[in-house]
């Protein structure tokens, strides 16, 4: 009888073993599955909590009602990007188009220059993927323009409307009209998306709030509010941090690379704004155009490019990062190199938006529900009381 009881036991024990493993499995293939949206949903929690930051500080030093700091920064947010986007967009998607020229046929004069030298063939030859005609680093649809361009002496007529009668090239403009729209529409729907989640959370942050904290149980609400007040002073605090960080970049590289009369400075200083975003690998993304542009210009100015960014990051390592660490949880620049690379690899674009505050999010939780909470250790928030 005992051993039947065992044997029963240890079969209930295997079931419920094997149910919890296939739950947490079908919870991961869920949670993969919806990782899009899920991500996209942080994206507008990000932006709800940005509002709310821009209309707190609107409301501390006018004392207008909150409803109405939210509406007027929220107008004033996308009056300035609207308004960007029709006085200077068309001058940086003008400019976007010589500076990819302008890149490839700086990199193909490099090559070119490395390859009168015993040493800069061993170098190419280490690097195979750079071939001497860059047809390994840059697609054919960007070497082949170019390519026409320096035969006839002047730009190519590639990506213009073709001419009347010319049937098979008006069919080749609208077939590639119609491929690209599946793209452009789920960029302008991922966009709306985020923009309604952040519009929606951001006008009324304490009922959904009160929502998410009715999911745990009674004893565990009060904590569950001081973690989630936490994570969002913490997030607030990196948001505003890092937008007067990416404007500041953004406003140096630009006013640098006009006294240094180097071309397209308008469209670097737009793309070292958004790249500083990006934590480590973003700030030496934005400086390679740049230190290829100005390579054209000859060796003098390249050096002094190169110097001129080397200054920028030092400024942004040593003087910005210090600033905004003192508002957020500490990022250790390992974890941070870490998670952008992996959020990078597995979603793309959206992944290198949240890597960030993703792991900022992480730490936090970490610090408060495993080293406080579980391990009895006490521990600080940056930027916060100690918990």
């Amino acid at each position: 009888m005992l051993v039947f009881v065992e044997q029963a036991t240890f079969v209930r024990r295997l079931g419920l073993t094997l149910g919890l493993i296939v739950l947490v499995g079908v919870l991961l293939v869920f949670l993969w599955r919806m990782a899009d949206i899920l991500l996209l949903t942080f994206v507008g929690i990000l932006l709800a909590i940005f509002l709310s930051s821009l209309a707190g500080l609107l409301t501390k030093y006018t004392k207008l009602p909150r409803p109405v700091s939210l509406t007027l920064v929220t107008v004033l947010v996308f009056s300035i990007l609207a308004g960007a986007g029709l006085l200077i967009g068309p001058r940086i998607l003008e400019q976007s188009d010589d500076l990819v020229a302008g890149v490839t046929r700086a990199l193909r004069g490099l090559v070119t220059t490395l390859s009168g030298s015993a040493q800069g063939r061993w170098l190419l030859e280490q690097t195979p993927l750079v071939s001497p005609d860059m047809s390994n680093v840059l697609p054919e649809d960007v070497l082949e323009p170019i390519s026409e361009a320096e035969d006839e002496g002047n730009r190519s007529d590639a990506g213009t409307l073709p001419r009347t009668g010319d049937i098979s090239a008006w069919l080749n403009f609208v077939a590639g009209v119609f491929g690209i729209l599946p793209s452009v529409l789920g960029v302008l729907a991922n966009t709306l998306f985020v923009v309604i989640i952040g519009i929606f959370l951001a006008a009324s942050p304490k009922l959904y709030q009160r929502g998410f904290l009715r999911l745990f149980p009674e004893p565990q609400r009060t904590r569950a509010g001081e973690v989630l007040e936490v994570l969002g002073n913490t997030l607030q605090g990196w948001l505003l941090a890092q937008f007067f960080s990416m404007v500041g970049v953004g406003v140096i590289v630009g006013v640098g690379l006009w006294l240094l009369g180097i071309p397209f400075a308008l469209t670097l200083a737009f793309l070292a704004f958004l790249l500083e975003f990006i934590p480590i690998v973003g700030p030496f993304l934005s400086a390679i155009p740049g230190i290829l542009i100005a390579f054209t210009q000859g060796w003098t100015e390249a050096l002094w490019v190169t110097l001129f960014y080397l200054v920028v990051q030092q400024l942004e390592g040593n003087l910005i990062m210090p600033l905004i660490q003192q508002r957020i949880v500490h990022l250790p620049p390992a974890l941070a190199l870490l998670a952008v690379l992996v959020m990078g690899t597995f979603f793309g674009f959206v992944g290198l938006l949240v890597a960030t505050p993703l792991l900022a999010v992480v730490i936090v939780l970490v610090k408060m529900l495993y080293l406080k909470d579980t391990l009895g250790q006490k521990v600080e928030v940056a930027g916060q009381v100690k918990v």
